[in-house]
């Protein structure tokens, strides 16, 4: 290779590595920009939680003011009317200690139409383990506030539903492959309780062959 050749490749592979050292390495800009990122997503969740209690305060308004809401609006206001146990539930083990696992509940509420709605107010679920032979055998229950109800809210490619996860005693099941499901929501404002049950599945590991 000739002397001139040698040193535009020597020169190009300067250049390249400057490059990427300046696309690359870190910079200060890029603590502001995280930092600008953080404070708008932050300011836009205010903004939405003002506006939504602005809406409360208006329905509350709207409900004490002289004649009411009217009651066309009332009538077609969606509410839950019952609780439904979706197929997919599942419970798994948990890394770690034996016997630790967890029970994975899709829950959804429907309106009067059969039309999923969302829902505020205490949520309760247990979980049971249903043996060969003998009674069922209890291993875990949890009970979801207001606010917890609101962040089990999913809505996705599998459907929109609620997630409630359950912590499991998966020792106290042995090696029973299915599980009863129950759940009772109370609805926060009328304190209707309606209930859905079911069954889910044990879901073992995958475990990746050996090498």
């Amino acid at each position: 290779m000739s002397r001139p050749a040698e040193v535009a490749l020597v020169a190009v592979g300067l250049l390249l590595a400057g490059c990427s050292a300046r696309a690359l390495g870190p910079s200060p800009n890029d603590v502001l920009r995280d930092e600008n990122r953080s404070l708008r997503e932050s300011n836009a969740e205010l903004i939405a939680r003002v506006h939504e209690l602005e809406a409360r305060l208006a329905t509350v308004e709207a409900e004490h003011a002289e004649g009411g809401i009217d009651p066309e609006v009332v009538a077609n206001t969606p509410a839950a009317r019952r609780l439904e146990l979706k197929s997919g539930s599942v419970v798994e083990p948990l890394p770690g200690p034996p016997g630790r696992g967890v029970a994975r509940v899709w829950l959804e509420p429907v309106d009067g139409r059969g039309r999923f709605v969302q829902v505020t107010g205490w949520l309760e679920v247990a979980i049971a383990a249903l043996p060969a032979s003998g009674p069922a055998v209890p291993i875990g229950s949890v009970r979801l506030g207001p606010a917890e109800v609101r962040d089990a809210y999913r809505s996705g490619f599998m459907g929109t539903h609620y997630t409630v996860e359950v912590p499991v005693d998966l020792a106290a099941a042995g090696e029973s492959p299915n599980f009863a499901v129950s759940a009772t929501f109370t609805e926060g404002r009328s304190r209707t309780a309606m209930t859905a049950a079911g069954t889910a599945t044990r879901l073992e590991p995958v475990v990746g062959s050996r090498p």
